[in-house]
């Protein structure tokens, strides 16, 4: 007698719950990485791998390591036909690829709508689920159109959970992570309650290099896309008044709880990032 097939998903399955179990990590968590993770992969092997580019939190862990900053979603840059139904015919076509790794996306399930939260730029979301074994998987999309890229975009070998093929994607350059961050920072003022942006702000510059002309430049023209003054003094959203607003430190105090981080104050995460961004604002200023 030959042996027993293996079942992919289950095998899949079993290992995630491992890596959770691990590292402490909640399992829908992991599995809704995983489920994105693979997405990206297929994105990879596909013809419209040029046209989709990484931002966003999937990205942001990548670069800070970070097993506590997770995302739910991925989001991208789009580029070319932004209608709807080509996106949910092009994301059909992407999540339709065989790949070895247990997972299947509902195709039938897949749906658009507009982006329209808070002050957001325009955009489609899709949704739609993946499947490993019977287990099901929210699989939430965000693509933008428009928005200035200073540099070009760059290569990134994703990495993986498991031993699979890691997906290879073109991805935002940090600098511009930073400037549209800051951007939205500036806009929403005081009223911003993403305390996710402020850590991310916080911690990029610890973790990467990003130059004075490359955060410059980034900066310049992603507030010339979306018509706002760039600033000289600093911002609500990164004021003094912000820092010791106690609904805002609560805000802060809980997300920070949340990561492990709770020694470091909103006050010094402000300061922080006014330090980078406010140089940044002097410069162009004295450019012009």
């Amino acid at each position: 007698m030959g042996e027993k097939p293996i079942n992919l998903a289950k095998s899949v399955k079993d290992r995630l719950l491992n890596i959770a179990r691990a590292n402490g990590r909640v399992f829908e968590v992991v599995l809704v990485r995983f489920a994105l993770e693979r997405l990206l992969y297929r994105l990879s092997q596909s013809a419209h791998r040029d046209r989709f580019v990484l931002k966003g939190g999937m990205l942001v862990t990548v670069w800070l390591e970070s097993e506590s900053r997770e995302t739910r979603d991925a989001d991208f840059l789009g580029h070319g036909d932004e209608g709807p139904k080509q996106l949910v015919a092009d994301f059909r076509e992407i999540m339709s690829i065989a790949v070895e790794d247990g997972i299947e996306f509902d195709l039938d399930a897949l749906k658009a709508n507009p982006i329209r939260e808070e002050m957001e730029y325009g955009g489609t979301r899709l949704k739609t689920f993946a499947y490993l074994e019977r287990t099901r998987i929210p699989v939430t999309i965000d693509i933008g159109f428009g928005d200035a890229l200073a540099h070009p975009s760059h290569e990134l070998t994703y990495p993986t959970l498991l031993d699979l093929p890691p997906p290879d994607i073109r991805a935002y350059p940090p600098a511009t992570v930073i400037a549209e961050k800051f951007q939205a920072m500036v806009q929403l003022g005081i009223a911003n309650g993403r305390m996710k942006d402020y850590y991310d702000l916080w911690a990029m510059p610890q973790a990467l290099d990003v130059s004075d002309d490359e955060l410059d430049a980034a900066i310049a023209a992603t507030f010339a896309r979306r018509g706002t003054e760039i600033p000289i003094d600093r911002p609500p959203g990164l004021s003094e008044e912000m820092a010791q607003d106690g609904t805002k430190q609560g805000q802060w105090a809980a997300y920070a709880e949340s990561i492990d981080l709770e020694k470091v104050s909103l006050e010094e995460v402000i300061e922080t990032i006014w330090s980078m961004v406010g140089s940044a604002c002097k410069r162009i200023a004295q450019s012009k």
